[in-house]
C-alpha cells in the first residue's frame, strides 16, 4: 500500500489536529475503537505534532490556526494513519523549514529525487 500528499492539501480547520486525525482513521481504517486510537496517536508523534494535537487546524482568512508547515505535517500524518509502506510527496520540503522537516527524517528512510 501507498500514500500520497499533495503539494496543497485541504484540511478541515474546523478541527483539531486530533480529532482530524481520528475522523481520518475512522473512514479508512479497519477494525475496532482501541486499535485506531493508537495509530493516530503513533502518527502525532511520529510527526512531533504533540504541542499542536489539541489546537485547531484553522487555515481559511476568518480561523486562526496551525502556521502552514504544521499544517503540512498534518497532511503527512493522515497518509501515515493508514501505514503506508511508501510514501510519495509532492514537493516534500514545501511549507517545511529544516527544523520541521527534521522529525520526519529521522523517524523515516527519506530519499528525496
Amino acid at each position: 500500500m501507498q500514500g500520497y500528499v499533495d503539494r496543497e492539501t485541504t484540511l478541515i480547520g474546523s478541527l483539531t489536529v486530533r480529532e482530524f486525525l481520528y475522523y481520518s482513521a475512522l473512514l479508512q481504517l479497519p477494525g475496532f475503537f482501541c486499535q485506531k486510537k493508537s495509530v493516530v496517536e503513533d502518527a502525532i508523534h511520529a510527526m512531533s505534532l504533540g504541542d499542536h494535537a489539541n489546537k485547531l487546524i484553522g487555515g481559511h482568512c476568518y480561523m486562526k490556526g496551525l502556521p502552514s508547515g504544521e499544517r503540512r505535517l498534518v497532511s503527512i500524518a493522515r497518509e501515515l494513519v493508514m501505514r503506508p509502506r511508501i510514501l510519495f510527496l509532492d514537493e516534500p520540503l514545501y511549507h517545511l523549514d529544516r527544523f520541521l522537516f527534521f522529525p520526519f527524517s529521522v523517524h523515516f528512510s527519506v530519499i528525496i529525487l
